[in-house]
Formats: C-alpha cells, sequence, structure tokens
C-alpha cells in the first residue's frame, strides 16, 4: 500500500502564528497525517483554499470567526472533520461551534489532556490526531530509543 493514500489531508486555522506553526510542525513529522493547509487568517481566500484543498481534519481557532466560520467551512468541506479551539472556558464559544458543525471542542490552556479527551469523544480520525499530538509533545525521539531498549 502507497504510504500517502493513508495519510489523513489536515488543514490549520490559528490566529496565532505561533500556534499554527507547532500544530504544523507536529503533523509534518507524522506518517499519519499531510498537512494541506496552515493559515492564520479567516475569509474568503481561506473558505476557498479548504474547499479546492479537500482536507480531512480541519483544526480551527475559534477567534478566527466563531460559529459563522464553522458555518462556511462546513459547507465548503462537508466531510471534513472540523475541531475548534479556544483559549476561554466559554460554553457559549462550544455551544456555538458545535451548533455550526464542529465535530469537537476543546480548550488550548487545557493542553494536549484536555484536547485527548475532547477527541476520544468524537471520530477516530480525530483519536489518531490526538495520539500523534500526543507523542511530538512527550518528544518522538523518545518513543523511538525506548523502542529499541
Amino acid at each position: 500500500m502507497d504510504a500517502d493514500a493513508a495519510r489523513r489531508r489536515v488543514f490549520v486555522l490559528d490566529a496565532s502564528a505561533a500556534v499554527a506553526d507547532a500544530i504544523a510542525d507536529v503533523i509534518r513529522r507524522s506518517d499519519h497525517f499531510e498537512l494541506v493547509g496552515v493559515t492564520t487568517r479567516a475569509g474568503e481566500p481561506t473558505i476557498r483554499q479548504v474547499r479546492e484543498r479537500h482536507p480531512d481534519v480541519v483544526l480551527v481557532d475559534y477567534r478566527l470567526g466563531g460559529g459563522a466560520l464553522v458555518g462556511q467551512l462546513r459547507v465548503s468541506a462537508p466531510t471534513a472533520q472540523l475541531l475548534v479551539s479556544s483559549v476561554r472556558a466559554r460554553a457559549s464559544e462550544r455551544d456555538d461551534s458545535l451548533a455550526a458543525g464542529a465535530n469537537g471542542y476543546f480548550e488550548k490552556r487545557d493542553g494536549i489532556a484536555h484536547l485527548l479527551r475532547v477527541m476520544s469523544g468524537t471520530t477516530v480520525s480525530f483519536k489518531s490526531l490526538a495520539s500523534v499530538l500526543a507523542c511530538s509533545a512527550l518528544a518522538v525521539k523518545k518513543d523511538f530509543n525506548s523502542g529499541s531498549n
């Protein structure tokens, strides 16, 4: 089987360039995912990129447009898994995101552990992405080294 055939295509939208770059780096290092886009801006050019690049997973920062952006992304990528993140602990943001079509929501300040809990309640693709994020956060080299001992 072609290694690229099984890779999940991921598009990252985050208001913070540092966060977007960190997530993109995790995805680039993964054998299971392919980064198909990363941006810190919302708007028609981004919606068009998402539509044209056909991601399997779209990670979205709530600050970029809230439920309205999630709704636009849902129309542009109807089969993609949409996961919304936020720096705030607001039920209204979560509810807005889910009502607009998001598959999951997590608070950034809760970190990887919270992300894993949110992802485990959504779909298999999020569970796989969570595993990749967790491995990267704990240093993938450590995992490889422990396997060779």
